[in-house]
């Protein structure tokens, strides 16, 4: 008999929380309220391998919490072939006044300089990474243990 794989409840397209990343970097061009072309040189990304990403936008994007809230990312770039779009936790907290990032067992607690709770992350499935809990969530199935995770790293130049 063919066992089912157990699912857990995520973000259709996560936004990995990246505590190295110096802006939001994004793969999906119609999460950007706003976007301009930039020539490719304005911005040098490499992966930790060396291979180069290329940015060819920049722009604002509106994503809608789990707790219904909206958050806007200001001047992310568009980098259509990065895997997985990327929340830096640095450009979060100069745009907002100040965040603290508390890690737990399931992912992490993202709260204002104040102590007030500003959302949550759960770890991806897939990534095995904190992913920014929003409005979009389906059934992911969790991944068999004997299965490669996903990583990234990202250098910037």
């Amino acid at each position: 008999m063919a066992q089912t794989r157990k699912t857990r409840k995520h973000s259709v397209n996560p936004y990995i929380i990246s505590g190295t990343a110096p802006t939001h970097l994004s793969n999906i061009e119609s999460d950007f309220v706003s976007i301009r072309s930039i020539d490719p040189k304005e911005v040098s990304l490499k992966t930790a391998l060396g291979d180069p990403l290329i940015a060819q936008g920049r722009g604002d994007i509106k994503l809608t919490l789990a707790n219904g809230k909206t958050l806007i990312l200001k001047d992310a770039l568009y980098i259509p072939l990065l895997t997985v779009p990327l929340l830096s936790c640095y450009k979060l907290s100069k745009d907002i006044g100040g965040i603290s990032v508390e890690t737990t067992k399931t992912g992490c607690i993202l709260r204002h300089s104040d102590g007030q709770l500003f959302s949550t992350a759960t770890n991806h499935p897939k990534y095995g990474l904190p992913g920014l809990d929003l409005n979009n969530a389906v059934d992911i199935p969790l991944p068999d243990p004997s299965e490669p995770r996903m990583a990234y790293c990202l250098t910037v130049l």
